[in-house]
């Protein structure tokens, strides 16, 4: 939630989702890689990891700027790179309940992409059950004997 963009590379990504311009800095890739797994960790799911980290903050920068085209009627991009990811819209005129709700709506989406995960683990076969949080297990989903491991791992890693 900026107002400044930090320049571009020549190795960025770019896309759009709807009206929003994407950019995903090659700094992203490496830090997802290097602080999410270690090296021994398979490569599935490395690359699990890595689609988990990359949803999770597009998905959350997405709804700061969505909520900021809502209240604003202004241009938004986003940025992921090294440190996570940026929001960035240029308002017009601001209030502070307008703040809080482009504040809050991105940890809003990710509420809603929790949700979403949940529904699709139950529909894949998995059950939804917390961990036992007296051992530290906070893992919230166990799998069942049919159901697809992979899908279970990238659902308990976003």
């Amino acid at each position: 939630m900026f107002r400044v963009d930090p320049p571009p590379t020549p190795y960025d990504l770019h896309f759009k989702i709807g009206p929003i311009p994407v950019r995903i800095s090659p700094w992203f890739w490496l830090m997802a890689l290097l602080l999410g797994r270690p090296f021994d960790t398979p490569t599935k799911q490395l690359m699990i990891w890595v689609v988990a980290v990359l949803v999770s903050i597009l998905i959350h920068e997405l709804g700061h700027a969505l909520v900021a085209i809502y209240f604003y009627r202004c241009r938004t991009s986003v940025l992921l790179y090294q440190m996570g990811g940026l929001a960035f819209y240029h308002p017009n005129r601001t209030t502070p309940y307008r703040e809080v709700a482009v504040s809050a709506a991105g940890p809003g989406a990710g509420f809603v992409l929790a949700g979403l995960m949940c529904v699709a683990l139950l529909l894949s076969g998995n059950e939804l059950r917390f961990g036992d949080f007296t051992k530290l297990d906070f893992r919230i989903f166990a799998p069942m004997p049919d159901a697809n491991v992979y899908l279970f791992y990238l659902v308990n890693q976003m």
